[in-house]
């Protein structure tokens, strides 16, 4: 399974669809490998089919905008929302079954 992250020098970026890169978590059992990949300038309606294009299955993130949420969920992929911190305490967390499948809309930018 793979699982990205919005990416900020180790934390989650706080607004998913302005994240200049992601952190890719390669999920096996209870071990993981990770990388980090540039957004590569991809916009809002641009990065989910980006991310599904590279292998995602789920994001795990803060919130985000209902346009996105739609996007995404029409790749297939899963969302974890409502998160913030550690990217790796996340991924942990999420490898434990510490993170519900949930959607955050965000309202604060007119989405």
């Amino acid at each position: 399974m793979r699982v990205a992250l919005p990416y900020d020098n180790g934390n989650i970026f706080a607004h998913f669809g302005k994240a200049e890169s992601f952190v890719l978590y390669d999920i096996n059992g209870a071990s993981y490998t990770s990388m980090i990949i540039s957004a590569e300038g991809h916009s809002h309606h641009e990065l989910a089919p980006f991310l599904k294009d590279k292998g995602v299955d789920a994001v795990i993130c803060g919130g985000m905008g209902q346009g996105m949420v739609n996007a995404l969920s029409a790749c297939g992929i899963r969302i974890y929302g409502g998160n913030n911190g550690s990217c790796e305490e996340a991924v942990k967390a999420f490898i434990q079954n510490g993170l519900e499948e949930r959607v955050e809309s965000c309202h604060c930018h007119d989405h």
